[in-house]
């Protein structure tokens, strides 16, 4: 009968760390399902910003200063005749 009880006792034993041993998985688990979340949104939010930032803030600047240097680089009409006229009888 001793030994009846000895077995036993290690049974339950085992059983109780076979149960801690589950929640600590389980809780590794979750935490680890959560890492990859927060990676994830982090990885979003490196990307997400930079261009959201580019799109908001620098690309109308840009446009901006295109349409303004377009604008003070070009050509007067008045000129334009005599310019080609000049370019063609260089190439000539």
């Amino acid at each position: 009968m001793d030994e009846h009880h000895r077995i036993t006792a290690l049974l339950e034993a085992n059983n109780k760390l076979l149960t801690e041993n589950n929640e600590l998985l389980q809780k590794a688990e979750r935490r680890g399902r959560w890492q990859l979340v927060g990676k994830l949104v982090w990885f979003a939010i490196l990307l997400g910003v930079p261009i959201w930032l580019y799109f908001q803030y620098l690309e109308p600047t840009l446009e901006s200063i295109k349409n303004i240097s377009s604008e003070s680089f070009s050509i007067p009409t008045e000129l334009q005749g005599p310019l080609e006229k000049f370019f063609n009888s260089q190439q000539e």
